[in-house]
């Protein structure tokens, strides 16, 4: 099978780690890079085995003949600009989360995609747990906790992560870089359906937001970067009509409560960065090759980005649904 050429815009580490790595199995080649620091570049095609040409801007990558798809994990502000650029230049394109920072980039976004869909491009993003083993168990396994426990009424999730070890993400939203991770797997988990959230807390290293979906299940969004630690402790609270299901991520244990009755506790499956990644990048290469379908619609990627900017914004966001 013929390789899927590719470029790299932004060499950080999770380029490598997320994206680079992952890739080398897949049937991906690393072709191209570009970041401002060249040691990183050199890190970069070390990840990939690679020669890779590297380029002084981003232009010299969209450029190459022989790139086919683009990595875009360069600065949340430089996404939309560089997205609407390489669907220009005919590349299916994996793009960071958030797509946008604000409502101009949004407007730059929404139209690489009409390009994207109008020239049969593939664009991705990087969500994760829509791959990763107790985020897929909760799903696969909901309709079993419904039928002991009735219907869904509320879910919650939350995260605690490091404080930040750079100081440009002292001026960055938490609630942009991540609400677009929990309202996309809420729809992934039960289905997309009109709502309205409201943010209550946003900065560097605090959000939370509330919301409430047209069939009357709530959600709660929260998260911290406070740890003097670099662990990633995420849970998942699922309230139902009698009772709840609670699984810590990073353990994988489960605690599961009839109201009334002993809670029972169970281990199922840990929170696993390398097969999430993997399974992300391989959609990525099968939707290029036309043997999957995008595991993100064009909907997906404008809600997921829409509603973080609006919530960061102005506090508030509403989805009347597909449009």
């Amino acid at each position: 099978m013929k390789k899927i050429q590719y470029g790299v815009i932004g060499c950080g580490e999770h380029a490598c780690r997320g994206h680079i790595i992952p890739a080398n199995d897949l049937g991906f080649e690393l072709v191209a890079l570009h970041d401002p620091f060249p040691e990183r570049m050199s890190h970069s095609a070390k990840c990939g085995g690679s020669n890779a040409r590297r380029y002084a801007s981003a232009v010299g990558v969209l450029g190459d003949p022989s790139v086919e798809a683009v990595i875009i994990a360069s600065p949340d502000e430089c996404h939309p600009e560089q997205l609407l650029s390489a669907v220009k230049a005919g590349k299916h394109v994996l793009v960071e989360k958030p797509l946008a920072i604000d409502a101009e980039g949004f407007k730059i976004v929404k139209s690489a995609l009409r390009i994207a869909q109008r020239d049969g491009l593939v664009i991705t993003s990087c969500h994760p747990r829509r791959f990763d083993p107790p985020y897929v168990w909760v799903k696969e396994d909901l309709g079993t906790h419904v039928n002991n426990l009735g219907k869904v009424v509320s879910v919650r999730l939350d995260f605690s992560y490091h404080a930040p070890s750079e100081g440009w993400k002292k001026s960055r939203s938490l609630l942009l870089d991540h609400f677009p991770h929990e309202i996309d797997y809420l729809h992934f988990l039960l289905g997309k359906a009109p709502f309205e959230a409201f943010r209550l807390n946003d900065d560097f290293s605090n959000y939370a937001v509330a919301g409430r979906r047209s069939d009357g299940v709530t959600f709660f969004f929260s998260g911290t970067r406070r740890l003097p630690d670099r662990i990633f402790p995420e849970r998942i609270s699922i309230r139902f009509d009698q009772g709840e299901l609670s699984l810590d991520t990073k353990s994988g244990i489960a605690t599961i409560e009839r109201h009334g009755y002993p809670a029972s506790r169970t281990r199922r499956y840990p929170t696993d960065y390398e097969k999430r990644f993997s399974l992300l990048m391989k959609n990525f290469a099968q939707s290029i090759r036309g043997k999957e379908k995008n595991y993100l619609s064009p909907e997906d990627l404008v809600v997921n980005t829409e509603s973080a900017i609006a919530l960061a914004e102005i506090g508030q966001y509403a989805y009347r649904g597909s449009r």
